[in-house]
């Protein structure tokens, strides 16, 4: 006798073999648990057949709609592990070496091609992942909470007498108004003093960060001395 259609199960079950099912199943319970005696594994396969590379998706839905919130995926095109918020991949990537990279992790890296004293636009966009860095007012803006990293470095003009002091400024303030970059007016050569400045802030959704020379200027005759940049950690 074959069984073609088992419903309606309502006590533990045991059930030594394979179990094939074709169509979905369905638990109602409140918690599903798959467990295994073997090293605590459970497998996904993705490719029982050995015929082609095969994509591989867990996904985590809500709702009568099965709205996705989540997902975990293997990319057999690119041998990329990935997880993703909502019905998204790549969020998180892991390839075949182990190497772990965030695309979406917002990031900038500017320059200022000329002399400029006080607030900084830097017209020179390198790196703008996410577009958060607006080279009209000078200013990146933290998309998502969070730790960020942000470097500013230029070279004093050589001819003058002023000495110079780079700051960064949240939300139109100097942060950590103490830390600072001096470079001495004392010393006039040709080329000037230069030097570079590292600030971790913790900024919230939609604060602002911008660089700052104070009095005197930054000497950008040609070149691209003066940088500004920045990413988020986490």
């Amino acid at each position: 006798m074959s069984l073609t259609r088992v419903k309606n199960i309502t006590a533990n079950t045991t059930v030594t073999g394979d179990v094939n099912i074709t169509g979905v199943l369905t638990t109602t319970s409140t918690g599903t648990t798959l467990s295994s005696n073997t090293y605590n594994v459970v497998k996904i396969q993705t490719d029982k057949d050995d015929t082609a590379a095969a994509d591989g998706l867990l996904q985590f839905t809500h709702g009568s709609a099965n709205t996705v919130k989540g997902e975990i995926r293997y990319d057999a095109s690119e041998s990329m592990f990935e997880i993703g918020h909502g019905d998204n991949q790549g969020h998180l990537r892991i390839n075949t070496n182990g190497h772990v990279t965030m695309p979406y992790q917002p990031a900038f890296d500017v320059a200022q091609p000329a002399q400029v004293s006080g607030d900084h636009t830097f017209s020179q966009i390198h790196l703008n992942r996410g577009s958060h860095y607006n080279n009209s007012n000078g200013r990146f803006t933290a998309p998502v909470a969070g730790v960020y990293v942000f470097n500013f470095g230029g070279i004093k003009n050589g001819n003058s007498t002023t000495t110079v002091r780079l700051y960064v400024k949240k939300n139109g303030s100097r942060l950590y108004s103490q830390r600072h970059l001096r470079l001495d007016g004392g010393q006039v050569d040709t080329y000037g003093d230069n030097g570079s400045v590292q600030w971790i802030a913790e900024l919230a959704v939609n604060d602002y960060i911008q660089a700052e020379t104070g009095a005197g200027s930054i000497y950008n005759a040609t070149g691209e001395y003066t940088t500004f940049s920045g990413f988020l950690v986490g």
